[in-house]
Formats: structure tokens, C-alpha cells, sequence
């Protein structure tokens, strides 16, 4: 079963101007680790996980995908290996290169190969994975949330919770969107997720961005003990609001597209 998120979301023209660094700075700890959080003001969290099956996410030692990037005029297909407990990333780059980079731990290596001069080797083997896991680490330990409220965007519910983690230095914050139960896709699906980006590495208000992955196509996956919903297609923009307007107001500007993801399956184990 696919959930299209796109049909909801206004959008029109292609903006292809976008690098890398726009999209860097938005760290946050690594997943996984140590007891989960009390869910008290998380119960739209709660419902997320549940609905994209984070019991059975959290039984998996290994999801494998394959990823193809586009952003502006960088292009990067390769296939993933996403080890769980303890999170660790095996990354094969097949185009416009190869090589293979294992990120754990807060450690690169670029284990077979060569990259090409200047590409950010770490911000893009973490990035995509943790877009990619976005439903299932919310609730991780050292996170704080705040429930923002029901709020409509092009007609449609959602349920706005705001996460910022303790250990994060940066003062990054993330705003999960989540299908309200009277959307039509049903309750439960992570559809946006907005986040601040750091940009020119100034970690005060005025070097911050807003941006928002929005996560258009999900698909029903059966693996061994259950059922994942996982994403297929993400797109990220920029929000539209003031970055002083930390509460759930605004919209996806859809009009400008930075980029685009396309997650494919490969296997489970």
C-alpha cells in the first residue's frame, strides 16, 4: 500500500539553485542508545511510531536501500546499509563515483575508492539515513517535545510536535507534521518534517534557515515480524515564516523545490 502525500500539498515549478550546504548544520544526536523517553506531552508521537510499525523497526538489525539525489547540480545515486543497534552506515556511492564510506560513532571512513575533491563525505552519509529513519527516533533518549496543536495546511489536519535534543549543542530544533485521524490517509503518517538549517556555520538566529522535508509517498512494507511504513519520496524546501515564529504556523513554499530524494527497498534482516 502506497500513501501519496503529494496530492495534498500544493506545488508547481522546479527551483534548482540549492547546494549542499544549505542543507548542512541540521544536527541532532545519533539514533538509538539507552532506554527510551516517558511519552507525556507525545502522544502524536506515540501514534506515529505505532502507525509506522517502530516495534517492529527497533527488531531489525539491518535495512538496506537504494537512494538517488537530486539537488541542483549534484546528482548522487548509491545503495545503504543501515545497521540499527548500534547505528552504523555502510554507504556505496555508484555515481558520479564509487566508493564506499562507513560512517559510527561520529567516525568517516572511506573505505574503498575515491570520492570526488570537495564532496562532504559526512554530511551526505548521514543525512539521507536519518531523513530516510525520520519516524522512528523522535522519541529517542535525550529528547524534549512540545505539542504545537492541530493545525491545517492546504485544507488538511495535522498533528504539530516540536524536538529538540539535549545534547545538541547547535539549538537545532525539528516540528514533525503528523496526519491528524480525520485525514484522509488516515492518523499517524509523518508528512512534513521542518527544521532549522545553519547556514555559514553562524549558530545564532540570524544564520538560521527553516526548511521542510516533505515526505510525499510512503509505502506499506511486510518484513519478518510485521509491517514498516517507509518512505519513498521526500522533497525539502524552504518554510515559509520567520525563524523567531518557533510554532506551527506557516507552510512549505512548494513552489521552490531544493531537491529530491527517492528511496528504494532493498532488503531487511
Amino acid at each position: 500500500m502506497k500513501s501519496d502525500h503529494r496530492n495534498r500539498i500544493s506545488r508547481s515549478g522546479l527551483w534548482l539553485a540549492a547546494s549542499a550546504a544549505l542543507l548542512g548544520g541540521c544536527a541532532a544526536p545519533e539514533p538509538g542508545g539507552g532506554p527510551a523517553v516517558e511519552a507525556t506531552e507525545l502522544a502524536p508521537i506515540v501514534v506515529m511510531e505505532q502507525a509506522h510499525g517502530k516495534a517492529v523497526w527497533d527488531q531489525l538489525s539491518v535495512i538496506s536501500y537504494g537512494t538517488d539525489l537530486q539537488f541542483g547540480d549534484l546528482a548522487i545515486g548509491s545503495t545503504t546499509d543501515l545497521e540499527l543497534g548500534p547505528w552504523r552506515i555502510t554507504e556505496r556511492v555508484t555515481s558520479p563515483f564509487q566508493a564506499t564510506i562507513r560512517s559510527a560513532g561520529g567516525l568517516i571512513e572511506v573505505a574503498d575508492g575515491e570520492i570526488s575533491e570537495g564532496y562532504p563525505t559526512e554530511f551526505m552519509v548521514n543525512t539521507w539515513a536519518r531523513f530516510f529513519a525520520a519516524p522512528f527516533w523522535m522519541s529517542d533518549p535525550g529528547a524534549s517535545h512540545e505539542y504545537l496543536g492541530r493545525v491545517e495546511i492546504d485544507g488538511y489536519p495535522y498533528d504539530a510536535v516540536r524536538i529538540t535534543f539535549e545534547n545538541d549543542p547547535s539549538e537545532a530544533w525539528y516540528i514533525c507534521y503528523i496526519t491528524a485521524p480525520e485525514n484522509e490517509v488516515g492518523g499517524g503518517h509523518l508528512a512534513m518534517l521542518r527544521y532549522t538549517v545553519i547556514c555559514f556555520g553562524t549558530p545564532d538566529a540570524e544564520g538560521l534557515e527553516e526548511h521542510v522535508a516533505v515526505y510525499h509517498q510512503l509505502e506499506d512494507v511486510d518484513v519478518a515480524g510485521g509491517r514498516i511504513i517507509i518512505p519513498q519520496v521526500v522533497s525539502f524546501h524552504r518554510w515559509v515564516g520567520a525563524y523567531e515564529d518557533v510554532g506551527a504556523g506557516g507552510q512549505p513554499n512548494m513552489d521552490e523545490e531544493l531537491g529530491e530524494v527517492l528511496y528504494t527497498l532493498l532488503g531487511t534482516e
